[in-house]
């Protein structure tokens, strides 16, 4: 009883952490969308040639986009 009850557990914890995982990806992608469909129409800066980056530790995400000051 007590393997199969441990066994349920893995699979509920496996299950949830999967589904943390989607909710943190599709949270991101909603980032990146309202960067470019609402900040930045609205800011002083436009975008210019160089990299793009997302950097994730710890649930925690960085998004970097390479902007200068209007002219």
């Amino acid at each position: 009883m007590i393997q199969g009850m441990n066994a349920a557990l893995r699979y509920v914890e496996e299950h949830l952490d999967r589904e943390l995982d989607l909710k943190v990806v599709a949270r991101v992608e909603e980032t990146w969308q309202r960067i470019y469909s609402e900040w930045l129409p609205s800011s002083n800066y436009e975008l210019v040639e160089g990299a793009e980056l997302l950097a994730s530790r710890d649930h925690k995400s960085e998004i970097w986009i390479s902007v200068q000051e209007k002219q």
